[in-house]
């Protein structure tokens, strides 16, 4: 079953960085930090379909499923912080199958999130991890024929960053490359094709700070 999620941040999922860095390597150093002008901001992403800047969730094989937007949020505390948590909340999603306008898969997060760290150095590791609460499992994603759940963990890949300019604020775009995602089918007729599987996660988002309703420049640095 494959799976086109408009997820990343993580999707970000999230993205953060005042420029161009490398895609994760594993063993490298953290350190670096998200920034921002303001002393408590919130984070926030939206993608939409129309737009084609989505980040999209794929396990093996299968009939692919859409969502028609992804919303982001989190929060920076400081003018500076080693990580961001992004919670994203996925609607109107539908198996390709299904006539567009009618969704037939839900997507529950659990309270889990995207937690993206940044290098302190050009070839360093910019990682996403996907996180849940001590008594949550995971992520659980349901269709009439199929429930799947995505448990907590550290997939290989990474992030590359950029900085970009939204409402002549500096805000940051996200190009995740995310691959090795363990997922497992628990219920209806796709556990006939194994129980766990892989997946990947590829697609970019772009992040915007606001702070008291205003918007403030965000970025990420080494």
């Amino acid at each position: 079953m494959s799976m086109k999620l408009k997820a990343l941040g993580l999707g970000l999922l999230a993205a953060m960085a005042m420029s161009a860095v490398a895609v994760m390597n594993a063993g490298a150093e953290t350190g670096g930090h998200f920034t921002s002008d303001a002393s408590h901001t919130v984070v926030s992403g939206k993608e939409d379909a129309k737009t084609g800047h989505t980040i999209k969730f794929a396990s093996d094989g299968g009939t692919p499923i859409e969502c028609t937007t992804a919303e982001y949020s989190g929060t920076i505390s400081g003018t500076s912080a080693t990580s961001i948590s992004i919670t994203p909340t996925y609607k109107e999603c539908r198996t390709e199958t299904e006539p567009v306008g009618e969704h037939n898969v839900n997507i529950d997060m659990n309270g889990c999130s995207y937690t993206f760290t940044v290098s302190n150095t050009p070839s360093g590791d910019n990682t996403v991890h996907f996180v849940c609460p001590k008594e949550v499992a995971g992520a659980l994603i349901t269709h009439p024929n199929c429930t799947m759940r995505m448990p907590p963990q550290t997939p290989s890949g990474g992030v590359a960053y950029k900085s970009v300019t939204v409402n002549n604020k500096s805000a940051i775009t996200a190009d995740v490359t995310a691959f090795g995602i363990t997922a497992h089918y628990e219920a209806g007729i796709c556990i006939f094709l194994g129980t766990k599987h892989t997946a990947t996660m590829t697609g970019a988002v772009t992040l915007t700070g606001s702070s008291g309703g205003s918007a403030v420049n965000i970025g990420a640095t080494g």
